[in-house]
């Protein structure tokens, strides 16, 4: 069981199409975090066969929901765009908010500069954004599963020019 993880596509989908092309095999679902959660919408309906989640972000303006938790495996996991915990200025306020929440994972998007942190038996992966990256690498995605024994694999790729 494996999702694509995927943040700020800012209504290009270019990217994202060339992904989820990549991996459609691979993968069971999408997780989009926001910021044109409307474009999580189109792909959704151009791959039916493909669960998806996703949230709103600080440049949405629909109904979809700021947040969302689900369940992969024995982890919860909290989906949320970011913008709300000023995520720009660190990731503290996030870890506290996922200790309360009982969040073993958080997917949070928003910087559009990729990390993975762990800390006190949370983690947090941001993939950055796969159209407008913030930092050297260039776009970037994230994968996140399940090992065969249960354990949590995470990744973050990056999208060569």
């Amino acid at each position: 069981m494996k999702y694509l993880v995927i943040s700020d596509t800012h209504t290009d989908l270019n990217n994202a199409i060339n992904i989820i092309e990549q991996w459609k095999e691979a993968i069971i679902g999408v997780i989009h975090l926001g910021d044109h959660d409307e474009d999580a919408e189109i792909l959704q309906k151009q791959y039916p066969n493909l669960i998806f989640h996703y949230v709103a972000g600080n440049c949405d303006v629909g109904t979809n929901p700021q947040e969302k938790i689900i369940i992969l495996g024995e982890y919860k996991i909290w989906l949320l765009h970011g913008h709300r915990y000023q995520i720009q200025w660190g990731y503290d306020g996030l870890y506290y908010a996922a200790q309360e929440k009982n969040v073993q994972v958080v997917l949070v998007g928003h910087t559009h500069i990729p990390c993975i942190l762990e800390d006190d038996g949370v983690l947090i992966m941001n993939p950055g954004s796969i159209v407008q990256p913030r930092h050297e690498k260039g776009p970037s995605y994230g994968m996140l599963g399940l090992e065969k024994d249960g354990r949590l694999k995470k990744e973050i790729y990056f999208i060569k020019s």
